[in-house]
Order: structure tokens, then sequence, then C-alpha cells
């Protein structure tokens, strides 16, 4: 029985809300996780609390699927969630009684209703929320951020953005025009894809406008029904210059920190004539150097953190600091057997467009050790020694290599190719001989997703049904046999199954998904 089939709705119609009757998907964000905001937090010089032990509230928090996965994997800080969909909320108090959590709290109740007396939090979590709700609540939830935020505390609020959003909010108000006389949302989700199909389809011709719809068409077939009709339907959607938000939250005593992702403030993607003339634009603040970016890239949708104004920021941190975090990379190198040891230019492709090509020995050297690690982390010394290793440098000699590793890392850190964490989540890689797998993970099959969580706080597609399947039967009971046998419902000496077995659990390993 899934969870959910024993909730007693007895919520009135006058209490659901518009997320009660079309479902926003809600799954893992790994920007918004304590461990990413505690390392910017470290980076930039503050004192955030330990990842270990925090107490993170989430404004919006939906049904759970960000906020859960965070309590199961550290069991010992607190989350408290909020929501005003009572169906949503029931879903979610459904799942953590089902994992039997008792560190996390989700409470169907209204932003308005948050009052100092709430709480106090180390970190707090507003996601796809700010642009789409009154001006009161944005005011509310920067007074949440003043009132209930720890004094190292970090705030971290996603919006949608301008430039970027004017060419948006162009497809936005003609859905709006078509949709004016439609009150029924699955008959306003069809009308709206298909106006905007019809658009693209109405000027064939390569013009701007063209290209203009065909990328908003795009963007729109990308996104889940739910998303499509909260994001790109509803009758709220406030995007705001940069400098508008940063106004608004000095206001209420906050001050900008970052971007929940380094990259996202790096200028060195652009030709250095633009960046010296973006320098000189930017010379009278960071912030005006940050909306001189988003001018540049048309930036649509931002996921700023924030701190208190009285608390010092380092704008200069030292590369030392590096040595002082646990270092990941999925980069992975173009060539199958990469020459490490000379001048030989080898490519390393990580995620998201990221790439390296380098000739130096140590870096080429430290971004394989980390893909042969990964998901795994490396601290900044066991790094070192697993890169010399693979270069043949002597013990006696390794201290000398201390800087040229920290700036390497630092380069990478910024192009994206490597993430910097605060702490190692409680996974193995290693196949025992009864595997354990995360029973969040397994309990999402069980209820039907197919984006599952990990214990690195990402959010997995996992749509072949056999590895589903042998999910469900890693609860630790099971040796290598018994798995053939459920699994194949064949003889456990069967050669072929069983490395298919092995093959199976070695990627599910690499996803982050077994248990210590």
């Amino acid at each position: 029985m899934k969870p959910d089939d024993s909730l007693e709705c007895s919520m009135t119609d006058e209490s659901l809300t518009a997320y009660d009757e079309v479902w926003y998907p809600n799954a893992a964000l790994s920007q918004t996780h304590p461990d990413r905001l505690a390392t910017l937090a470290n980076w930039f010089g503050l004192s955030p609390a330990p990842v270990e032990h925090c107490r993170v509230l989430e404004l919006g928090c939906g049904d759970g699927g960000n906020l859960i996965p965070m309590a199961y994997g550290l069991p010992d800080s607190q989350f408290t969630g909020i929501d005003l969909a009572p169906q949503p909320i029931a879903k979610g108090q459904a799942m953590v009684k089902a994992l039997g959590l008792l560190n996390i709290t989700l409470e169907k109740m209204d932003i308005l209703e948050v009052s100092p007396d709430f709480g106090v939090f180390d970190y707090i979590i507003t996601h796809g929320i700010y642009s789409w709700v009154p001006e009161t609540v944005r005011e509310k939830i920067l007074a949440i951020c003043q009132a209930n935020l720890a004094d190292n505390g970090i705030a971290y609020i996603s919006y949608n953005a301008y430039p970027g959003c004017h060419i948006r909010n162009m497809m936005r108000e003609m859905l709006a025009f078509h949709l004016r006389d439609i009150d029924e949302p699955g008959e306003k989700i069809r009308q709206g894809r298909a106006l905007a199909r019809f658009l693209v389809e109405a000027n064939p011709e390569p013009t701007a406008y063209a290209g203009v719809l065909a990328k908003q068409l795009e963007d729109i077939n990308n996104r889940s029904d739910g998303a499509f009709y909260h994001d790109d339907l509803s009758e709220m959607n406030q995007p705001f210059y940069f400098y508008q938000f940063v106004a608004d939250a000095a206001r209420f005593g906050l001050q900008y920190l970052c971007e929940a992702s380094i990259q996202d403030m790096q200028t060195q993607i652009f030709p250095p004539s633009i960046v010296a003339t973006l320098a000189v634009l930017g010379k009278q603040s960071l912030i005006a150097k940050e909306q001189y970016l988003d001018f540049l890239k048309g930036k649509q949708f931002r996921q700023t953190l924030l701190c208190r104004q009285n608390v010092p920021i380092n704008r200069e941190p030292k590369p030392e600091l590096l040595q002082t975090f646990f270092v990941t990379s999925s980069a992975r190198p173009v060539s199958t057997h990469p020459n490490l040891k000379n001048q030989t230019v080898e490519e390393f492709l990580g995620n998201k467009g990221a790439t390296m090509k380098t000739g130096h020995p140590l870096a080429k050297a430290a971004i394989f050790a980390l893909s042969r690690s990964h998901p795994v982390a490396l601290g900044f010394h066991d790094l070192l020694e697993k890169s010399l290793e693979l270069l043949d440098v002597e013990t006696n000699q390794r201290m000398a290599y201390v800087d040229a590793l920290t700036h390497i890392l630092l380069q990478s850190y910024e192009a994206g190719l490597v993430d910097l964490h605060t702490f190692q989540p409680r996974f193995t890689v290693e196949i025992s001989d009864r595997p354990l797998a995360s029973s969040l993970a397994r309990w999402q099959i069980t209820d039907g997703h197919t984006r599952i969580t990990n214990l690195r706080h990402q959010s997995i597609k996992v749509a072949d049904e056999k590895s589903q399947q042998l999910m469900l039967l890693l609860d630790g009971t099971h040796d290598h046999a018994a798995l053939i046998r459920q699994l194949y419902k064949a003889k456990p000496d069967d050669e072929t199954l069983a490395n298919e077995l092995v093959a199976r659990l070695e990627e599910i390993a690499q996803l982050a998904f077994l248990i210590q």
C-alpha cells in the first residue's frame, strides 16, 4: 500500500488551493541543501552552523520533496516546512511517518502567520515562491528572514529576473489573453500549449521574432504540466531586476552574499575586452557588476543567498581556504587512457557543459583522481596524495605541490568542474553481500516516482523498470543469490545474470543510493 492510500482528506473545497488542484512537481534541489549554503558561506568568510547540526525552515515546501530528503540524510539536524496547500502537506506527512523521521515537521500554514516566536533557523529556503505571491507575502518572506534567521544564518530565495523575463512575459501575456475565459486547469494547460505551438508554426521564416517564439515553446515543452500551470499560467508572476531585489532585502536588514551557484558570478565566460569593460561598468559596487552581468546574459531566474547586514563578508577569499573543504567532480576524461605525466593536452567534460583542456600534469591527475573516486568526496590532502601517486611523485616532495593544487582547484571550482562540500554524506560505493539501498529512494519508487533522491541530495531519473525492481529488493535482507532469484526468476548460478546483477549494483552504488 502506498503511504498516501491511508490518508483521510476531510478538507472542504474552500480550503483547497491551486496547488491542490494541480500539483507542482517537488524534487530535491541540490542548490538549496545546507551543504551548498554552508560551503558558500564559509567560502566568503562567514561561520554558519555545521550542516550535521543545524535548523532549517522551508517556506512553501509543497509535499516535502526537497525537505524530507534533507531530514533523512541529516538525522541530527532539525527541519520545518510550511505550505498553504493541505493535500501536498498531508502527503508529505505520510511520507515522514512511513520513513520514521523524527527530525522534521511539515505544517499547513500561511506564510503570513509566521511570527518571530516561530523559531530561529540557521538556513531558510524559499524556492519558487517569491515571484508568484502578492507584495504583502514577499515582504513577509523578507521579514521572516529578518526575524527568524540566526545571527550567522543564510537565506536562499529564488525569483524570476529581468531582463530575461521580459521575453518570457511576452509569451505569458499572450497565453493569458487566450485563456481569459477558461477556468478548468486541464483545459488551460492544453489550450496554452496549443497556442504556443500555433504561434511557432505560423512563423516558419527565420526572423528574430520566430526565434524568440521557438525558444519559448522549447522551454514550455520541457516543463511538466504542473510547472507550466503554476509558472507560466499563474495570475501572479512578478520578475525583478537584481538591484531591486537587493534593495528590498536591505530594508529588512539583509545583505547580498552570493548566488547559489558560484559559476553564475564568474566573468571568464566572456572575452577579455568584455571583462575589462564590465569591470569599469561595475566598479562602483558588486551589485552594479552583478546587474550588468544579468544584462549581458539575459538573466531570467536568480537563486540568491542573503545574510544579515552586520555580518562581515570577505569578497576576496584566500585560495588556501580550499584546503578546508571536501571536493567532488563528475568530470570525465575524453580520452580512454589520458596521458597524465607529460604536457600532452587532455580534455575533461563535466556537468552542464563545463570543460577543461590542460597539459598541466597535476591538473590532469587531480581531475582524474576525482573522477575515479566519484561520487565520494576527497579531502584536500587525500586528493593531493592520490594525484601525486598517479604522477609517481616521491612522498618527501609532495608538500611542494600544495599551492599548485590549491590554485588548480580554485580555477576548477569557478569554472564549475569541481564542487566543494563541508561534510561527507552517509553512503557507500562498496557492494556488500546483502546490499542496502536508501529507504527514502525505495519509498519514492513505491510511490511511483521516476526521479528519486540519492544521498547527495540529487534528483536521479531511474526509468528502467528492472533497476527500480532491484532497488526495491535492496533492503539489506537479500544476498546476491536471492536477488538473482527474485529479480530474474532464475537460478543464482547463471553466470550471465550474475554479471548483469553486479553491473546494476555498481551503477546504483555510483549513483550514491547505497547505505553504509
